[in-house]
């Protein structure tokens, strides 16, 4: 069967009561996010061209003004990995 589970961190507002990486990284996923590839999926389970772009949106923000980063790096909490 491939029953798809909706996960508890779908929207927004749970986003913002749970952070768990920079904001964002957190608009870069939603802005990402479609009806065949969910928020939840790109966190839990992000491709490398989905990293590649999460990349990019954050250094766009960032390069903007939009959004200050803390040091030279942000951490995208998911397979310790950063970024």
């Amino acid at each position: 069967m491939s029953e798809k589970v909706i996960l508890p961190f779908a929207s927004s507002a749970w986003w913002a009561e749970h952070p768990r990486a920079h904001l964002v990284v957190v608009h870069a996923i939603l802005s990402l996010s479609t009806d065949d590839r969910t928020a939840e999926e790109i966190w839990l389970s992000p491709t490398t061209d989905e990293w590649r772009k999460v990349a990019e949106l954050a250094a766009d923000c960032c390069d903007d003004g939009d959004f200050a980063l803390t040091g030279d790096r942000m951490a995208w909490r998911i397979l310790s990995r950063t970024f």
